[in-house]
């Protein structure tokens, strides 16, 4: 596939986004009733398109179809879709089954990015930043963009 420029639809051509909502229902269809899906949303500010749930519970075409529609809506705050993320696994990390099954689980967060961040903290060390201190702490909350941003 060609790319324009700017990332638009130009022509016959597939923008970046496209591209990567189709990969994202590719992906869709590898997956089995054992595993929990989640999809969010990150630009300038991050949305939680399907929570974290078993592929059992969720309507996949209806899912597919939401993920096919996603368009660029601005800029690349990756630091917001990894906070949602790390939600997303704190809410599974305390659910009580999880806790006694926990051992037949790969936990693995996928990300789909222009890798040109443009909002919110953008240097070289954000990732490695945001990473570690989760690694050490928890998920994020209220404080978190804060301590982030001013490391």
């Amino acid at each position: 596939s060609a790319f324009s420029a700017d990332g638009d639809d130009d022509g016959g051509n597939k923008s970046k986004m496209q591209v990567a909502s189709e990969s994202v229902a590719a992906l869709m269809t590898h997956l089995t009733a054992q595993d929990r899906f989640s999809v969010i949303t990150f630009q300038s500010v991050s949305e939680v398109i399907q929570s974290l749930q078993f592929v059992n519970d969720i309507d996949m075409d209806a899912l597919k179809n939401k993920i096919l529609a996603i368009r660029q809506r601005g800029g690349t705050n990756f630091q917001c879709g990894y906070f949602d993320a790390m939600r997303e696994f704190e809410k599974l990390f305390q659910n009580e089954e999880y806790k006694l099954n926990s051992i037949e689980y790969d936990n693995r967060i996928i990300f789909l990015t222009d890798a040109r961040p443009n909002a919110a903290r953008a240097d070289e060390s954000m990732l490695l930043t945001v990473m570690e201190h989760f690694a050490e702490n928890k998920a994020p909350d209220d404080d978190d963009d804060a301590y982030i941003r001013n490391r």
